[in-house]
C-alpha cells in the first residue's frame, strides 16, 4: 500500500523541547514526510485522526511520556488499538527510563522504540531510520527512497529481519503460573548474544533503548520492573548514603543489569548510570516471563546456582563498601575535629603564657612602684633641704637669684630665643647671651645693669643656674611620684577593686596620659576638658580603660598623628569621654568584630596587647553601667564612652546607648 501523504506526529508537552524536537526530526526527514505537533495525549489523538480522515497515514508518532492528562503509554495503546493507526510505529520521549507504568503499552506491542531527552542526533536518526525502514518494508516499501540517505539497503536489510521476528513471535501465555525462576531469583546469561537472539526469538525483536552519557537507567530505592541487556557503552553502579554518593562497582556490572533487585522482589538497590553512549534491549517483566516460560535456554541461561552466587557476593560487597565509606567519612571528621581541638588548646596555652607573663610583669612592677616611693620621697625632701641651705650660704642678692631661677616657669624654644636676641642687641655678646640664657637668666635688665657695674656675670649666671638645676630636681622628682602613683592605680584595677563614692574622671585619664609619654611623644595631644560630676566608680579599672583607647589612637594615628581627648556631660545623669585620632580609619568589614576578645587588627605584630584591649574595654564599661562604641570614617575614628554618674542611672544609660546606635 503506498500513501502519498506521510505524516510524523510529535506530542511533547514542554513547548521549547517540542520546537527543537519539531526541528530536528524536520532536518532527517529530508522531506520524505510532513511533521506535525501537539502539546497534550488529547490534542495528538485529534490530530492524528484529521490525518487519517483527510486520506494521510501517521507512519511515526514520537510522544512525550509524563504529558498531562493522556499519559504517554496511553495514547500508545489508544492508537494501538484502533486498526487506522494500527501499522504506524510508536516511540516514547522520556526523560525517566524505568518501566514501571509503560508495561502495558510495551507487552501490547504499542510502544516500537524509546529515546532519552535530551537526545543526541546519532540516537533521533538511529530511531527515525530503523522505525520508518520497518514501516515501510512491511507497509510501503516503494516510498522507502523518499527520505533520503536517511535509510539505506542494510536499513531495509534489519528491517526485514525485524519484522520476520515480530511476525514469528510466541503468542503471550494465558497461564498465570510465574515461570519457577521468577519466582525467587534470576540472573545474567553466561552468553549475551545467546540471550538476546533467543529473547528476539520469543518476543519478535523487542525496541532497542539508546540512551546518553549521565542517563539513569535504574534509580535507586524505585520499583524495578524489568531488566535492561547492555548491548553497546558502559555503565556503573552508584549508592547515595548519608556521606554522599559512592561509585559501588564498574568494570564489573556485567550486561544485564536490574536482574538482582527484581529477583529479589526489591526496589533498586543501587542507582544505574550510564557512563558513555550506551544502547540496551528494555525487558519488563513480563516479557521475561514470557520468554522464560516459551524458551528452555532462557531458563537454562538464568540459571539459580548463579543468580544465588553473585546477588550474595555483590550484596555483600555493595554493603562492605558503603560501609567502608561511611567509616572514612566518619574518621576524617573526626580527625579534623582533633586537629581543629589541638589547634584552640595551642591557642589557649599560648594565651595562659601570656597571661602568666603580663601577671609577673604586674607584680614587678607593684613591687618596683613600692621601692620608688621611699627614694623619691627621700630626693624630694634633700632637694627642699638642699635648697633652703644653699640660700642661707650665699649673699641676699644671690640667694634672691636662685630663689627666682627655682620658682620660674620653664622657658619655650621660641621664648629662649627672643630673650637670646634682647640680650645679644643691648651687649652685643652672643657667647653672653647664649651662657645667660642656658642658665636660667630670663631678665635682660640684670644682664645689662651686671655689665654696666662691672659686676662679676660668672657669679649671675652660676646664682641662676643653681636655681635652675633645684628646679629640674624638683620637677623630676615630681614626675617620678605622679608616675608612680598613677602606675599604682593601674595595678589596683582588677574584679575586686573596691568601688569609690567620688571619682575624678579627668583625674583618671591624665594618669593614663602620663603612663602613656612614651607612646604619644611622636603625637600631638589636644585636651577639651568641660566641668563634669564625680562618678562612683572604680579609678584604676577606668585608667586601664583610658590607656587602652589611647594606645590604640596613638597606634593608629602614627608619627605627627594628632589626638583629642574630650570630656563633657551631656546631661546631669552622665558624662561622656570621646578619644579621637586622625587616623587611616576602621575597615567596615570588621567594625562588628572590634570588641571579640583575641580579635586584633595588627595582623601578627608584636606591638601593645593582644588583642583583648578593647573586649576588656567594653567590659570595664559594662562594669560600671556604661556603653562604648567606636565610629569610623576615612581620616578619623572616634571611641565614645558613657559613664553614669551613679548606679542608678546606669540603665538609662545603656537604652541610650541602643538608640544612638
Amino acid at each position: 500500500m503506498t500513501t502519498t501523504h506521510r505524516y510524523v506526529l510529535i506530542v511533547e508537552g514542554d513547548d521549547q523541547l517540542r520546537r527543537q524536537l519539531v526541528d530536528d526530526v524536520d532536518d532527517l526527514l529530508d522531506g520524505g514526510a510532513t511533521v506535525v505537533e501537539a502539546a497534550t495525549g488529547e490534542e495528538g489523538l485529534a490530530i492524528a485522526n484529521r490525518v487519517v480522515d483527510e486520506g494521510g497515514i501517521v507512519v511515526l508518532t514520537l510522544i512525550e511520556r509524563s504529558l498531562e492528562g493522556m499519559s504517554g503509554a496511553e495514547l500508545a495503546l489508544s492508537m494501538n488499538d484502533d486498526p487506522r493507526f494500527m501499522p504506524g510505529r510508536r516511540v516514547l520521549v522520556t526523560q525517566a527510563t524505568s518501566l514501571s507504568k509503560v508495561d502495558a503499552a510495551l507487552n501490547r506491542g504499542a510502544v516500537h522504540g524509546m529515546i532519552t531527552r535530551p537526545w543526541s542526533q546519532a540516537a533521533l536518526r538511529d530511531q527515525l531510520r530503523a522505525h520508518l525502514a520497518t514501516y515501510h518494508v512491511e507497509h510501503d516499501p516503494e516510498a522507502i527512497t523518499a527520505y533520503g540517505p536517511l535509510i539505506g539497503s542494510r536499513d531495509r536489510a534489519r528491517a526485514a529481519e525485524r519484522i520476520a521476528q515480530q511476525r514469528g513471535a510466541i503468542p503471550t501465555r494465558h497461564d498465570q503460573d510465574a515461570h519457577l525462576l521468577l519466582a525467587r531469583q534470576r540472573d545474567e546469561s553466561d552468553t549475551v548474544q545467546r540471550f538476546v537472539n533467543e529473547l528476539d526469538t520469543v518476543l519478535g525483536h523487542p525496541p532497542r533503548l539508546r540512551v546518553s552519557a549521565g542517563t539513569v537507567l535504574l534509580e535507586q530505592g524505585t520499583d524495578v520492573g524489568g531488566i535492561y541487556v547492555i548491548l553497546d557503552g558502559e555503565v556503573e553502579l552508584w549508592r547515595r548514603t548519608d556521606a554522599g554518593e559512592r561509585v559501588v562497582h564498574r568494570d564489573a556490572t556485567g550486561p544485564i543489569v536490574g536482574l538482582l533487585s527484581l529477583a529479589t522482589q526489591r526496589q533498586a538497590f543501587l542507582e544505574v548510570r550510564a557512563v558513555t553512549e550506551v544502547r540496551a534491549l528494555p525487558v519488563t517483566l513480563s516479557q521475561l516471563d514470557r520468554a522464560v516460560s516459551a524458551s528452555p535456554q532462557v531458563g537454562a541461561l538464568l540459571t539459580r546456582t548463579l543468580i544465588n552466587s553473585l546477588a550474595s557476593r555483590l550484596r555483600d560487597a555493595d554493603e562492605l563498601q558503603v560501609r567502608i565509606d561511611l567509616l572514612n567519612a566518619s574518621l576524617a571528621s573526626e580527625r579534623d575535629q582533633l586537629a581543629q581541638a589541638v589547634t584552640q588548646l595551642e591557642r589557649a596555652q599560648s594565651r595562659l603564657v601570656e597571661q602568666q607573663r603580663l601577671a609577673t610583669l604586674g607584680e614587678l612592677a607593684a613591687g618596683i612602684a613600692h621601692e620608688l616611693n621611699n627614694p623619691v620621697a627621700a630626693l624630694i625632701r634633700a632637694t627642699e633641704h638642699l635648697a633652703v641651705d644653699v640660700e642661707s650660704l650665699v649673699s641676699d642678692t644671690d640667694a634672691d637669684r636662685i630663689g627666682r631661677a627655682r620658682t620660674a616657669d620653664a622657658l619655650s624654644s621660641a621664648d629662649q630665643r627672643r630673650l637670646r636676641r634682647s640680650i645679644v642687641d643691648q651687649t652685643g655678646d652672643r657667647a653672653l647671651a647664649a651662657r645667660a640664657v642656658a642658665a636660667g637668666v630670663t631678665d635682660p635688665d640684670e644682664i645689662l645693669q651686671a655689665v654696666s657695674a662691672g659686676g662679676d656675670l660668672d657669679h649671675l649666671i652660676a646664682a641662676h643656674q643653681l636655681g635652675n638645676e633645684l628646679r629640674n630636681m624638683a620637677t623630676a622628682a615630681s614626675r617620678i611620684t605622679d608616675l608612680v602613683a598613677s602606675l599604682r592605680g593601674y595595678l589596683r584595677g582588677g574584679v575586686d577593686t573596691p568601688t569609690v563614692a567620688e571619682v575624678d574622671v579627668i583625674a583618671t585619664i591624665d594618669d593614663a596620659l602620663r603612663l602613656l609619654g612614651h607612646r604619644t611623644a611622636a603625637v600631638s595631644i589636644e585636651r577639651d576638658y568641660h566641668e563634669v560630676p564625680r562618678i562612683a566608680g572604680q579609678p584604676g579599672p577606668l585608667q586601664q580603660l583610658w590607656t587602652n583607647l589611647i594606645a590604640n589612637a596613638a597606634d593608629a594615628a602614627g608619627a605627627d598623628g594628632h589626638i583629642t581627648v574630650r570630656v563633657d556631660s551631656p546631661g546631669a545623669t552622665a558624662i561622656r569621654v570621646r578619644i579621637e585620632d586622625d587616623g587611616p580609619g576602621i575597615d567596615p568589614k570588621i567594625a562588628d568584630k572590634l570588641f571579640r576578645p583575641h580579635f586584633t587588627t595588627k595582623h601578627g605584630r608584636v606591638s601593645f596587647g593582644s588583642g583583648l584591649g578593647l573586649s576588656i574595654c567594653r567590659q570595664i564599661t559594662d562594669e560600671h553601667g556604661g556603653t562604648i562604641d567606636i565610629n569610623s570614617s576615612e581620616g578619623v575614628t572616634t571611641a565614645t564612652v558613657w559613664l553614669p554618674v551613679n548606679a542608678a542611672e546606669s540603665s538609662s544609660i545603656r537604652q541610650q546607648g541602643e538608640h544612638r546606635e
